[in-house]
């Protein structure tokens, strides 16, 4: 039985936090330091190629995005270098679970491999949303290199970090600054859409909308498969241990909105959306689950 006097319990909850805290300090320390060379740096990129950036620094931003995720200082859209900090402090992370730093993007390239093809194997545009620093969206590119390929996400400092990324790897990817739920985007206009563990990132119902979005901006054929954690028909049942650590990071890791997600009917509100679901498609990241909702009509 949870106690919450439990000192290893309080401990490690403890050490998880002091250790992102310090990784943050030291990192924002670090580039607010040298703040001058860093902006002109990405400055000089913000019109290079290949590939393009589209900054829109007067959007209207719901105040859901503006939420420090994982206690990142400013969040993705509150500090001009959020994109370094996210890069750097998310390596951390995938050491920790993946036994190394994701630093060629291995975790990303391995799911851009793994997304099926359309039925008539046509892949000609790629939008990939919620971006952030543009990793899927630099492996899709790698894997498809006739398409045209979007990075889509409301934070500017993410796009413009992933853009000077891009542009050093000779890439040809466009990163446009704008919501999820509101791409303005054609109609039936991408053969893919995808998204790297977004949706636990927002509200339930802004999921919703970008369900609806997604089937809008998806050609007849297409599809969108969202890559995040289970819930839904997804979900897996978790230990009351495991339940605590659910609400722990959402109450002090500010995972703002992962007890919405993990109580959303996920592939239900994907097929209310238009979207028929796929369930033998490949698992893109493993242990996450199938969502592939194709767009028949």
């Amino acid at each position: 039985v949870y106690k919450r006097q439990d000192p290893v319990i309080a401990m490690s909850g403890r050490l998880w936090l002091s250790n992102q805290q310090v990784t943050w300090k030291a990192l924002q320390d670090r580039f607010h330091a040298q703040a001058d060379m860093y902006l002109a740096e990405m400055e000089s990129f913000d019109k290079r190629g290949p590939g393009t950036l589209e900054l829109n620094p007067a959007i209207n931003m719901p105040d859901s995005v503006k939420h420090e995720i994982h206690i990142q200082p400013g969040g993705y859209v509150g500090d001009p270098f959020a994109g370094h900090l996210y890069h750097y402090g998310t390596s951390s992370f995938y050491h920790g679970i993946y036994g190394s730093g994701n630093v060629q993007d291995e975790v990303h390239a391995g799911s851009a491999r793994k997304l099926p093809l359309p039925a008539d194997v046509k892949v000609r545009r790629i939008l990939d949303l919620g971006c952030g620093i543009g990793q899927l969206t630099i492996a899709l590119k790698e894997r498809f290199p006739e398409a045209e390929v979007w990075g889509l996400d409301i934070g500017g400092p993410m796009i413009r970090y992933g853009h000077m990324r891009a542009v050093e790897l000779g890439v040809e990817v466009n990163f446009v600054q704008r919501l999820a739920e509101e791409t303005g985007f054609p109609d039936n206009y991408f053969d893919i859409v995808t998204s790297y563990l977004a949706h636990h990132e927002m509200p339930g119902e802004v999921s919703k909308a970008v369900f609806r979005e997604a089937y809008r901006v998806a050609r007849p054929g297409g599809y969108y498969y969202p890559i995040d954690f289970r819930s839904g028909r997804q979900a897996r049942r978790r230990s009351a241990y495991g339940q605590f650590r659910r609400w722990w990071d959402h109450r002090w890791n500010n995972e703002r909105w992962s007890m919405e997600f993990g109580a959303l009917a996920f592939e239900d509100e994907m097929e209310k959306a238009g979207l028929v679901l796929n369930p033998d498609a490949p698992e893109v990241l493993r242990g996450f689950g199938i969502r592939h909702g194709v767009k028949l009509a």
